[in-house]
């Protein structure tokens, strides 16, 4: 799970029990349109992982939209529809 590779392209996550997307180690994901509501988070990185978000709409629910913690990088585009929030 540590060197993981996700991609999530028009995809729906929804009322999950922890966030809608969480990597850890040296795993990378990206999110290309679609749409995390309602879920414990939103977008979360861990330790050396990357991740891409392109025009999809992040809720981050009771937590965070997007956390990156420690060496964690991440590239964000945001369009005119997409939304972040709580």
């Amino acid at each position: 799970m540590d060197s993981a590779r996700v991609a999530l392209h028009r995809c729906s996550l929804r009322d999950c029990k922890g966030p809608g997307l969480d990597l850890s180690g040296d795993a990378q994901g990206t999110v290309a349109g679609g749409s995390i509501a309602q879920c414990v988070g939103g977008v979360w990185l861990w330790e050396r992982t990357r991740g891409a978000l392109h025009g999809a709409d992040v809720a981050g629910g009771p937590s965070h939209a997007l956390l990156a913690d420690g060496k964690a990088t991440v590239a964000v585009q945001v369009g005119r529809r997409e939304r972040w929030g709580a």
